[in-house]
């Protein structure tokens, strides 16, 4: 079996690789970072025309793939301009299905995130929610989401199942997560700030359960077709409760200090209805306090 995982040089490629590999499995990676962390690795920015052409490289080099991770995202920082999210979050998109029509696609699993819900009334959000993204992130993705949609009617991708998953933040070895500056604050023993009193409701997860999770994917027989899907902790919880959980795990003598001052732009509040995931895919996320727990002893692992 061909494997393709893009973005492999990110924290969710870097975890989930080695347990794709195995003799029956040619894993292929692409990021623009050489990482060479696969069978096979490329180095290319996947938005860029030329891309095409090393993709097409691949499949006369390897074989065209049976299944695709497509985890290449460009994440929300400052100084990012819109039209880098939409090369990023599209275009390598777009370029990825010119390339793989007509061949023996089986399943391919997009990460998506659930920043595409925006600017919602909804504190907690099923898949049917009308998505209304705040962000030029949260847009692209979404705009990346629909993309794959309309990929179901082409004759090509008859026989092809596409899965799409609505990631919140993603914490530990290798996440992106908020909680990776306040652990660092927390390890130094220095106040911790959180504005909006902590009161913004948050859905986090941690990078094991989602690494499982696609890994799970290898060896099942995917019915074709289009399905969404949410991820999340499965629990109500606020930047207050999550800061608190993880200085009592690293055991810190920080103080937390509650600001009025309000969040700013694009910082969405709710958490996600994953009871769709839990039914159809299985998903069983770590509770939370372990989790937290986990992720302390990582972080303090580290420090000796």
């Amino acid at each position: 079996m061909v494997i393709w995982v893009t973005g492999n040089s990110g924290g969710i490629g870097e975890n989930l690789i080695p347990g794709l590999e195995s003799k029956e499995n040619t894993v292929i990676g692409f990021s623009r970072s050489f990482t060479i962390n696969a069978d096979v690795c490329y180095s290319v920015d996947l938005s860029a025309v030329d891309s095409i052409h090393v993709l097409q490289g691949a499949v006369s080099e390897y074989g065209a793939p049976d299944v695709v991770f497509h985890l290449a995202a460009l994440q929300p920082t400052s100084g990012r301009q819109d039209v880098d999210y939409l090369n990023s979050n599209v275009a390598s998109t777009v370029n990825l299905f010119y390339v793989l029509q007509g061949g023996p696609l089986k399943h391919f699993i997009y990460t998506s995130t659930q920043r595409v819900y925006g600017d919602t009334p909804f504190a907690f959000y099923t898949e049917e929610v009308v998505p209304h993204p705040t962000t030029m992130y949260g847009l692209t993705k979404l705009w990346a989401e629909n993309l794959i949609f309309h990929q179901k009617d082409y004759l090509y991708f008859r026989n092809t199942c596409f899965t799409v998953l609505r990631l919140p933040s993603i914490y530990g070895a290798g996440g992106d997560s908020f909680l990776d500056g306040i652990a660092k604050t927390a390890i130094s023993g220095e106040d911790i700030v959180l504005f909006g009193k902590g009161e913004r409701i948050i859905d986090l997860l941690h990078i094991d359960d989602v690494v499982l999770l696609l890994s799970r994917f290898i060896g099942e027989t995917p019915r074709p077709g289009y399905s969404l899907f949410n991820l999340g902790c499965g629990q109500r919880l606020t930047t207050y409760h999550v800061v608190q959980a993880l200085v009592d795990s690293l055991s810190s003598s920080s103080k937390i200090v509650l600001s009025e001052v309000k969040m700013s732009k694009g910082r969405e509040s709710g958490y996600a209805d994953i009871v769709l995931a839990r039914r159809v895919l299985g998903f069983s996320p770590t509770p939370f306090k372990e989790s937290i727990k986990r992720y302390a002893d990582e972080l303090l692992a580290k420090q000796r």
